[in-house]
């Protein structure tokens, strides 16, 4: 599994080509749970939450990905989410696990309803107030959890990566 830039956190990767096989048979077929942890500007109004949302690229900037109304125009990208603590109504640090892996995926959806990363220069910038007031020099998003079946003997596996300080 692949991190965007700039997000922290724990990454996978196989040490074998039958290991890697099995892995991404598994993620296409969504049986791993990949836990992130992100510092956002705002608090949700319910925690814990779920976000439905169709992803496809920007039409304003190419580089971008946006949501889009038009189910035909896009990929569903379904994340669910609560609120880890409350920094008053200021910020807060959510636990999102993502159901499907749209690249961007988190980063847009929280843009779009009002909550952007902290430190994300690409979809945050009603943040940018908090995120100099910070000092964040990157987004505020951790790749904190993943669990899966191990490929080899079908033990479950969970690894977590706390995060050095916020998030």
């Amino acid at each position: 599994h692949r991190l965007d830039k700039d997000t922290s956190g724990l990454i996978m990767v196989a040490k074998s080509e039958a290991v890697r096989l099995k892995m991404l048979e598994m993620f296409s077929e969504r049986s791993f749970t990949k836990e992130y942890r992100a510092l956002v500007l705002g608090l949700p109004q319910r925690s814990p939450f779920e976000l439905v949302d169709y992803l496809a690229r920007s039409n304003a900037d190419r580089k971008k990905m946006a949501v889009v109304m038009n189910p035909e125009k896009g990929r569903i990208a379904i994340t669910n989410g609560k609120v880890v603590k409350a920094f008053a109504t200021t910020a807060s640090e959510l636990s999102l696990i993502i159901e499907t892996g749209r690249t961007h995926q988190i980063r847009v959806q929280l843009a779009h309803i009002g909550h952007p990363v902290i430190g994300d220069a690409t979809y945050g910038r009603s943040a940018a107030k908090l995120t100099k007031l910070c000092h964040a020099e990157r987004q505020m998003l951790h790749a904190y959890r993943l669990e899966l079946d191990y490929p080899g003997t079908g033990e479950r596996l969970c690894v977590t990566v706390p995060h050095a300080r916020g998030v």
